[in-house]
């Protein structure tokens, strides 16, 4: 798969793990407000989220892990959240990454 902006700028969705299987929840949050997502502001780079998810998918899958549950959307609106919602990773820098949780790299 050719490097590409949005390759660089999003993880691979997450595989959930077995009590997330049902896709409400990341990591240690549970319940829908958690649910992950990807935005894409062109068909073009949702079919490029899409390809990738898909590459993950069997990676995964020849693991025996769960169904990719990460939601793959166009942005229409979008509004931001509170500030002391904003850059998650950077103010808590022992936050969470979820490649760890698979020990599944992207391109193993």
């Amino acid at each position: 798969m050719p490097e590409h902006g949005l390759r660089r700028q999003a993880d691979p969705p997450e595989p959930p793990p077995p009590a997330a299987a049902r896709g409400l929840g990341q990591a240690s949050g549970r319940g829908a407000q958690y649910r992950s997502i990807i935005l894409t502001p062109t068909p073009e780079q949702q079919a490029e989220a899409e390809a990738s998810r898909d590459h993950y998918q069997k990676q995964v899958s020849a693991r025996g892990l769960g169904e990719i549950t990460t939601s793959i959307l166009l942005l229409n609106d979008y509004y931001y959240a509170e500030s002391y919602h904003q850059q998650y990773l950077v103010k808590n820098p022992g936050g969470y990454c979820p490649l760890p949780a698979t020990g599944i790299r992207y391109d193993d």
